[in-house]
């Protein structure tokens, strides 16, 4: 597009009647009567009725000079904005680049509240594609954001770059300042550029998260998103949020656009849990406080001993807090109003750093405060009496106090229709709920019974949860009553041959399904109840069975995930097919 003019003022012309010069008295009638009906056909206050609907239109770029995607520009004083309406000149803060970026801080110079000018103070480089980009904080007097960034382009040759980058930022409720940068890589680039230099090419994410990168030349990039606080797109580990591609992306002559790229941002974590403080909750519990979320692993075990004189105090069980996990809780026989040390091995946060060293010692003082908890079972799911239970379910248990593991695993059955038992493994994630997980699918329409001697299950302690059997009972739901989807998976890069598709209920409580799938083979999702849900897809690369977002040190790539773009609805007898993803970078 050739290079044009700027803007051109619209100025209002004031309406104006001079009558000095007309001094016949025969005239004033016709002057008085002209001037009377013209006042009210040009000077007429012209405005909304009062009343009517808020103003939640946000401001748009309605005129810019440049225009976008000129050509040929050789000399610049400014480059200018035109909105749609007024907007808040302090929006702007943090919120005007310039790519490649000029000497000095940015000059802006308004026009009313309406019309934005950027002075150029330095003169652009020959054969230079610029892009001036207003980012989505910009507000109206009102306070409607943009919502998105505008992206003015123009060059300074004969031709602009055409390459672009699509996709979409899993962005936290309340975060802002989310930008997208982009780097070309070769040989002597880092892996993770972020990290030592600002990005060359960048643009903010939308509030729902999209983005647009346009006018990229070709070659080989790598794409990373960053909540970026400071505003200087520098990624600082351990404080920053960052989301890593799924796969380099590279635009050549025949391929020019990139879409469908999701980044999922997180806080990347390499150091150990800190134990803040320890302390005593009752006679016969310690806890200790941790600067984020623990969990232990296999083996995990404490000891605890008097600190004047070394006499060993037994630990009857370890266990992450279930209402606050930061803390693990030490449970002993009984404390004393005297200093403890004692000592911890087998944790972990829950990205897998653990401890270092191995073992880590603490210090707290005793109290002799009773432990007024009676044992008792509060939760169990599916409730007792349940139907439409679906065939993967998992049973749920729930305890006061912490549950001795042996006795819950002797003494706990679950009887199928045929009163024969269930085989099924236990999950304890604290001790103080356990989840039942069978070996296989449920039967459909069937009735199951889950068999609890309460008095056989103990405390840490050896305290029963009772002294009668609870025999509950529900119902699985029938065939008849729950459908199916299916569909293909595709890709275009060898190693990603497989993972998982996902379907979450639209409804409230959310319950979550999912099925393994092998590149270029059907995949189907069973057992599904009426209703609408939301897919997405994703490669487990390393094959653990989880969805990895990829690290920086060493660097790895995210694992790719892929969303379905709309709803899908299923109906009860019946297999909607055609739910199709593709991987493509």
């Amino acid at each position: 597009m050739p290079f044009t003019k700027p803007i051109m003022d619209q100025r209002t012309v004031p309406c104006r009647w001079s009558c000095g010069h007309f001094t016949g008295p025969a005239l004033w009638p016709l002057v008085i009567g002209v001037w009377f009906l013209l006042s009210l056909q040009g000077c007429a206050i012209r405005q909304a009725p009062p009343g009517g609907p808020e103003d939640r239109q946000p401001p748009q770029v309605i005129a810019t000079f440049p225009t976008r995607d000129s050509t040929g520009v050789k000399a610049l004083d400014f480059v200018e904005f035109r909105f749609s309406e007024g907007v808040e000149k302090g929006s702007l803060s943090g919120q005007v680049w310039i790519q490649p970026a000029l000497p000095g801080p940015l000059q802006l110079k308004w026009k009313g509240n309406r019309k934005l000018r950027i002075l150029i103070s330095d003169s652009l480089r020959k054969n230079q594609t610029y892009l001036v980009t207003l980012g989505p904080e910009i507000k109206d007097l009102r306070g409607n954001r943009m919502g998105h960034a505008y992206v003015l382009a123009f060059s300074t040759g004969n031709k602009i770059h055409h390459g672009r980058i699509r996709g979409r930022v899993e962005i936290p409720q309340g975060m802002k300042n989310v930008q997208v940068v982009v780097y070309p890589m070769d040989s002597t680039t880092a892996a993770v550029p972020i990290a030592d230099e600002p990005a060359p090419y960048f643009v903010p994410a939308g509030t729902d998260g999209t983005f647009k990168l346009d006018y990229l030349p070709e070659g080989t990039y790598r794409v990373f998103a960053l909540a970026d606080q400071n505003l200087d797109r520098r990624y600082q580990l351990g404080q920053d949020w960052i989301a890593l591609p799924p796969a380099d992306v590279v635009l050549d002559s025949l391929h020019q656009q990139v879409s469908g790229m999701n980044l999922r941002l997180f806080r990347e974590d390499t150091l150990p849990p800190r134990l803040l403080r320890a302390g005593a909750r009752n006679v016969r519990t310690a806890v200790l406080r941790f600067n984020e979320p623990i969990r232990l692993m296999p083996g995990a075990r404490s000891q605890v001993q008097d600190s004047l004189s070394h006499a060993p105090l037994p630990v009857r069980g370890l266990s992450v807090d279930p209402e606050e996990t930061a803390q693990v809780l030490v449970f002993v026989d009984s404390l004393q109003e005297r200093p403890y040390r004692g000592w911890l091995t087998g944790l972990a946060d829950t990205t897998g750093n653990g401890l270092q060293p191995d073992s880590l010692a603490f210090q707290f003082s005793g109290a002799t405060l009773p432990d007024t908890v009676r044992p008792r079972l509060v939760l169990l799911e599916p409730a007792p009496g349940a139907t439409g239970v679906h065939y993967a379910s998992r049973l749920h248990l729930r305890f006061t106090q912490p549950v001795q593991p042996a006795s819950l695993f002797r003494a706990v059955h679950l009887l199928g229709p045929d009163s024969l038992p269930v085989a099924f493994e236990w999950q304890l994630p604290t001790l103080f709920e356990a989840w039942l997980k069978p070996d296989s699918l449920l039967s459909q329409d069937a009735r199951y019974r889950l068999v609890l001697p309460l008095g056989e299950i103990k405390t840490v302690w050896g305290e029963p949860y009772g002294d009668s059997t609870r025999v509950d009972s529900f119902r699985t739901v029938p065939f008849s009553e729950v459908g199916e989807i299916s569909g293909m998976v595709g890709s275009d890069r060898p190693e990603w041959a497989g993972g998982y598709v996902v379907a979450r209920s639209a409804g409230a409580p959310e319950k979550i399904y999912s099925a393994r799938f092998r590149v270029g083979r059907p995949y189907l999702l069973r057992n599904l109840p009426d209703g609408l849900y939301r897919l997405h897809c994703w490669m487990d690369v390393n094959e653990n069975g989880r969805l990895d977002p990829g690290s920086t040190h060493p660097f790895q790539f995210a694992e790719p995930v892929v969303f379905y773009p709309d709803t899908v609805r299923v109906r009860k007898r019946w297999t909607t097919e055609g739910i199709n993803f593709q991987f493509k970078f």
